[in-house]
């Protein structure tokens, strides 16, 4: 999470001062809204999908905020990560 609402402050804060928690209110809702799917949840087929969504989230979010190395770093990293991670994670899955 610590990652991803760095990310997001350095798009959309406003101010210099001031902790990671006080300076949320400066992103958007909706992406806001990103960062609570990290939160813990007894469910673990839900907690799998949720980082499976904020990691395509998160893709989205470098792809609108960083600068062409950056998204092609991240792409080549999203095509690799992000579909191990689902088979490595497949027997947590609703209705395995």
């Amino acid at each position: 999470m610590d990652t991803h609402a760095s990310l997001l402050l350095s798009a959309y804060d406003t101010i210099t001062w001031g902790g990671c928690a006080s300076r949320l209110r400066y992103i958007p809702g909706d992406k806001q809204e990103h960062l609570k799917l990290y939160g813990c949840d007894m469910d673990f087929a839900r907690v799998r999908e949720n980082l499976y969504r904020s990691m395509k989230w998160f893709d989205e979010d470098v792809c609108e905020i960083c600068d062409d190395e950056i998204r092609a770093f991240n792409a080549r990293l999203a095509e690799a990560v992000m579909p191990d991670w689902q088979e490595q994670t497949k027997f947590l899955a609703y209705g395995s």
